[in-house]
């Protein structure tokens, strides 16, 4: 494996183990945890998605590829698809996306504050 693939590997694997942020979604009466770095495979699939004019499709596909359990587990999975786009509420779904993707406060934007 050449030096250059090798940095790249390292350097996903470490943002990938920066940790998990947190959000309480009330109306599920629960916690979700997820993470905005994903691999390139799931992050060009949300692209063609939006890209299609698929956009419902595109926040259930960013659910079920950025939710994690505490544990780091994907909390759903494709299986899940049907019931995200049919039976659950969309507000509540794109509150979840929203604030996933929110920009979070840094250490330094905190200091210039």
């Amino acid at each position: 494996m050449s030096k250059i693939i090798e940095a790249a590997r390292t350097h996903y694997r470490s943002q990938l183990s920066g940790g998990l942020q947190k959000l309480h979604v009330e109306e599920w009466d629960t916690d979700v945890y997820y993470t905005n770095n994903i691999n390139y495979k799931d992050q060009s699939r949300l692209i063609d998605l939006h890209a299609s004019g698929k956009t419902s499709d595109a926040l259930i596909e960013s659910l079920i590829v950025k939710c994690r359990t505490e544990k780091g587990d994907p909390l759903f999975t494709n299986a899940d698809r049907q019931v995200l786009l049919h039976e659950a509420d969309p507000n509540v779904i794109l509150k979840i996306v929203t604030g996933m993707n929110a920009p979070k406060a840094t250490p330094e934007d905190i200091e210039k504050n």
